[in-house]
C-alpha cells in the first residue's frame, strides 16, 4: 500500500503457499525483507492467501503448518521499488533449526540477518539483486535467538542466558 494523505493504495501482492504465514518484516535501503513460517508448527495449519506489499506496516496472515519437522524451512520474500511504485520481488529459502519458530529478522542496506529456529543458524541474505537473493554466510547458534538487531554492518543476536553472538553482514 502506498500512503497518500489519509488514504492507502495497494501497490501489489504476492501469493503465499497455503502452508506459509508472515513471521517478521524488516526494512533496509529500498528492500523489504519478509520472513515466512512454514513446516512443523504447534498450532497446525491455518493461513495462506495473498500478502499485500506496500509502504505501511499492515502485512500479515494466519499461522503456519506442516506435517513434520523435516519440512521445516524459512522462506524469505524480498521486495524493492516500494517508494517509487515499481515493485520487484524475489524469494529465498533457508533450512530450519531443531524446532520451528518465527525467524527473527533485521536489515541493513540491501542485506538482512535472520535466525532460523532453535539451535539453528544466523544467516546473512544479500538482496542486491532482488529477483535472486543470495545466502552470503551462515553461522551456527547454540540457543534461542530472543532478539536480533543490526549496528552498521554487524548482526547482533541476543541469546538470553547464553549471551550475545554477532555476525558480519559484509562479504
Amino acid at each position: 500500500m502506498g500512503i497518500e494523505g489519509s488514504a492507502a493504495r495497494l501497490l501489489g501482492t504476492v501469493e503465499l503457499d497455503p502452508k506459509e504465514a508472515v513471521s517478521n518484516v524488516a526494512l533496509g535501503d529500498d528492500r523489504l525483507f519478509v520472513s515466512l513460517r512454514s513446516g512443523y508448527g504447534y498450532y497446525g495449519f491455518i493461513g495462506g492467501g495473498p500478502v499485500g506489499i506496500g509502504a505501511s506496516d499492515g502485512i500479515g496472515v494466519g499461522l503456519p503448518g506442516a506435517t513434520n519437522v523435516e519440512e521445516s524451512t524459512y522462506p524469505v520474500l524480498v521486495a524493492s521499488g516500494i517508494a517509487g511504485g515499481d515493485l520487484a520481488f524475489g524469494r529465498a529459502s533457508l533450512a530450519g533449526g531443531d524446532y520451528n519458530s518465527g525467524a527473527s529478522l533485521a536489515a541493513s542496506g540491501k542485506r538482512a540477518v535472520l535466525s532460523n529456529g532453535w539451535r539453528g543458524k544466523l544467516s546473512v541474505l544479500d538482496a542486491t539483486n532482488v529477483s535472486a537473493p543470495t545466502l552470503v554466510r551462515e553461522e551456527s547458534v547454540a540457543g534461542y535467538v530472543q532478539d536480533l538487531r543490526t549496528a552498521g554492518n554487524v548482526g547482533i543476536a541476543s541469546l538470553g542466558q547464553d549471551g550475545v553472538q554477532t555476525i558480519s553482514l559484509d562479504d
